[in-house]
């Protein structure tokens, strides 16, 4: 096979996205590969990015995206699930008497949440069940009588889903890999200093990004892997494979086959931005062990939150706002007890934080503001997954504490 292209690794596609996109470093990486996954019969990624409003989820997706070929792009603002299905996307079939919506190689962008029955209808395409799904739909015709339509929605597309909603139901989350854009100083100071420089000289930065040589050979490479219509790609050692993700994925659970599968597309995704360097004397495709190591430092970053089937973005407040918080007051109590000599050991309930500590406290770290439905959604995710339990108050009943199950072990 000729090699147009030379061969680069992960570290070379992160240079050309930090021309337009600062921090958020295995993010930009991994959703990258989700879109170029698209061009594939059977390995498509689905993202969802969830953050609050503002965290740069679809300035994200957007920058990104614009490396691809926009006849394969399929970008929606909000669309229902009627409006999904009769788009201009979707032709009559005479033969089949129905709606084809044709998403073979396609990436579907939802850049703000859908309709929750759009993800729903969608399941079967995301975990790959069938490759056609139909649906009977009724419409109205010229005069106003009611009649049966069938939509078919045909191929598996790569999908990215945006959303600042907290709640997600699991037969989503296993279905995609979760990502949070990132909220740190690092990463807006830098931000900042990226937009001073679009907006001194608008024409100047857009031709500066446009004649990019390693940008341009980037988008070049994408459309002679799409136009390669490759089938499959191989696994040189899927024992060792099997080992490496049980090793970073820990205690086995129900959701580790699918997670497991996402690994896996990860690695052969990888492989296909050198196929010309994946191929043996009979024609077939490998994935060699730098692929392999490549996903392995890809997967750890999110191996975590992909466990407990929530959003970096909750997870990141459990760890850096809850947990702190819960041991800064063990610590006080604890201290305030040794000095006034008092023998009896802490009660939980003189450690449980109440909403209103935890929402002044994620102020001070964070410097945003939580309100009482955010933080309520967030609980119940964090209480549901066993990351912490809620106690009454034993002064005021009307008030639940939250402790940290991590926090415990020694109370």
């Amino acid at each position: 096979m000729d090699k147009p292209f030379e061969e680069i690794c992960l570290d070379d596609v992160g240079k050309v996205l930090d021309l337009t996109i600062k921090s958020d470093n295995y993010n930009k990486r991994i959703l990258f590969l989700a879109m170029l996954s698209a061009f594939t019969d059977d390995y498509q990624i689905n993202i969802t990015l969830n953050a609050p409003s503002s965290a740069g989820k679809t300035y994200l997706t957007n920058e990104i995206a614009k490396l691809f070929p926009q006849e394969d792009m399929m970008i929606y603002s909000k669309i229902t699930p009627t409006a999904f299905y009769y788009s201009s996307d979707a032709k009559y079939d005479k033969e089949r008497k129905a709606r084809v919506l044709d998403l073979e190689r396609k990436i579907l962008i939802f850049q703000e949440q859908p309709n929750a029955k759009v993800q729903e209808n969608l399941r079967p395409i995301l975990s790959h069940d069938r490759k056609e799904c139909k649906f009977s739909l009724t419409n109205r015709n010229k005069e106003g009588a009611h009649r049966a339509e069938d939509v078919i929605i045909k191929g598996y597309p790569s999908t990215v889903f945006c959303s600042a909603n907290l709640l997600m139901d699991e037969q989503e989350s296993t279905r995609t890999i979760m990502l949070s854009p990132e909220i740190n100083d690092e990463k807006i100071c830098s931000a900042k200093e990226l937009i001073a420089k679009q907006e001194a000289d608008p024409s100047y930065y857009q031709r500066e990004i446009e004649t990019n040589a390693d940008r341009n050979s980037l988008k070049n490479r994408i459309v002679a892997i799409r136009d390669l219509k490759i089938k499959t790609i191989n696994l040189s050692n899927s024992e060792e494979v099997l080992k490496r993700f049980n090793e970073i994925s820990g205690k086995p659970q129900a959701r580790h086959s699918r997670d497991f599968k996402h690994f896996i597309n990860l690695i052969k995704i990888i492989a296909m931005l050198n196929v010309w360097y994946r191929q043996d004397e009979n024609g077939k495709y490998y994935a060699n062990q730098q692929d392999v190591n490549e996903a392995i430092s890809l997967w750890k970053n999110i191996s975590r939150t992909q466990c407990l089937g929530l959003p970096p973005y909750v997870v990141d407040i459990y760890y850096d706002v809850i947990l702190p918080l819960f041991q800064q007051k063990k610590q006080i109590k604890e201290m305030g007890r040794r000095m006034s000599y008092n023998k009896e050991e802490l009660a939980l309930s003189d450690l449980g934080l109440t909403t209103q500590e935890i929402t002044k406290y994620h102020m001070t770290t964070k410097r945003s503001f939580l309100d009482s439905w955010k933080m309520k959604n967030l609980l119940n995710k964090l209480e549901a997954t066993g990351l912490i339990k809620t106690i009454n108050n034993p002064t005021d009943k009307r008030q639940k504490l939250i402790i940290p199950l991590e926090g415990v072990e020694n109370v």
